[in-house]
């Protein structure tokens, strides 16, 4: 599950940066960002409940 949120969490940053590359909107790598650090916190909550 850990293994699968971190592809998660790679790939909404990369996502974002390649997108806010590519569209010159600053939006667009802010959500990618914004994303990520979801994700990292679900992992960070089901690693501590044993998930």
């Amino acid at each position: 599950m850990n293994a699968i949120l971190a592809t998660l969490a790679a790939l909404s940053l990369g996502g974002g940066l390649l997108g806010w590359i590519w569209t010159r909107n600053w939006r667009v790598g802010a959500t990618g960002l914004v994303i990520m650090f979801v994700i990292s916190m679900i992992g960070g909550q089901l690693a501590a409940h044993g998930g």
